[in-house]
């Protein structure tokens, strides 16, 4: 039990470190379907242009990491890049 809990740890740690490391963000347009599934959860830094999502400009990456995460994680093909 103990060390389930230890291994949860471990990784919420590991992605926590991951986050604090985005320092930019941008979408594959070749990957992209524009779905829009990035816009409608971190509409901060997502928009459609174009049928195709694209990063805002001057978009504070770190202050969106969590829903930046959440975008990448969702995207249907994977176009969503650091």
């Amino acid at each position: 039990m103990k060390n389930q809990i230890r291994q949860k740890e471990l990784k919420k740690e590991k992605q926590s470190k991951l986050l604090n490391k985005i320092k930019m963000v941008k979408v594959n347009r070749e990957k992209c379907i524009g779905c829009g599934m990035c816009q409608s959860l971190c509409p901060e830094v997502f928009e459609l242009e174009d049928g195709k999502a694209k990063v805002k400009d001057n978009v504070d990456v770190k202050k969106y990491k969590d829903c930046i995460k959440e975008a990448k994680e969702s995207c249907p093909m994977q176009a969503i890049e650091e």
